[in-house]
């Protein structure tokens, strides 16, 4: 299992935090940080939805290798974060040629 962490900003991590400090109170959230409570729901929403990014990377060899150095301390939370990213965008890259290419295909095949 690789960190859950990885994909969490400092300010993210420090939220978390907060939160389990004060027992899980949205409402004591919101009035440590002076914002209203929905603005603390939309900041938890955002946090599980990176959490939910996490669990999909799992499934890519790479991507866990990279998040296993960083749990392992052969490279840093911010490294780790900067491969995957350059790794992500590279996919879409890739996917999206790879759509052209089967595009083209198809219509070669219609003429």
């Amino acid at each position: 299992m690789s960190p859950w962490y990885i994909e969490l900003s400092d300010d993210d991590l420090e939220f978390i935090r907060n939160f389990v400090a004060l027992s899980g109170s949205l409402k004591k959230v919101a009035e440590l940080y002076g914002i209203s409570y929905p603005t603390v729901r939309i900041r938890l929403d955002g946090i599980i939805r990176k959490l939910n990014a996490v669990e999909e990377r799992e499934k890519d060899p790479f991507l866990v290798k990279v998040m296993r150095l960083a749990t392992d301390g052969a490279i840093t939370l911010s490294i780790a974060r900067e491969i995957i990213e350059i790794y992500e965008e590279e996919e879409v890259v890739k996917s999206k040629a790879e759509m052209t290419t089967n595009s083209e295909g198809d219509k070669s095949k219609d003429e």
